[in-house]
């Protein structure tokens, strides 16, 4: 079994392999806090078209990251190593999958 070094770090100090956002090496707690936070969405920062979105659970274009993330979650990390990359795939169903491709911080496509 390979050792995780990160994991004998405190969450602030682990080393994520060159990004941050990386989500390979983060500790139970860490991982349930990322994915089911401890605080409402305040949706009162996202545009009328994002709050829609994500009510729906919907992706559409001219959605920020941050709205994405709101509305479908975190993609997985095995795809989608960092959050700062252009495309966020994401599985709907074992077969389906859907590629979130971004210009900026804003969506430019939704592709099944």
């Amino acid at each position: 079994m390979l050792s995780n070094p990160a994991a004998s770090k405190p969450s602030s100090e682990k080393n994520y392999r060159g990004s941050p956002s990386i989500q390979f090496f983060l500790s139970g707690e860490d991982w349930a806090n990322k994915h089911f936070g401890l605080k409402k969405v305040n949706l009162s920062e996202f545009s009328k078209l994002e709050r829609n979105a994500i009510a729906m659970a919907e992706v559409k274009k001219g959605m920020s990251k941050k709205a994405v993330l709101a509305a479908y979650g975190y993609p997985p990390a095995h795809k989608t190593p960092s959050l700062e990359g252009s495309k966020w795939l994401y599985w709907i169903t074992r077969w389906n999958k859907i590629v979130v491709t971004f210009e900026g911080d804003k969506v430019s496509n939704v592709r099944t």
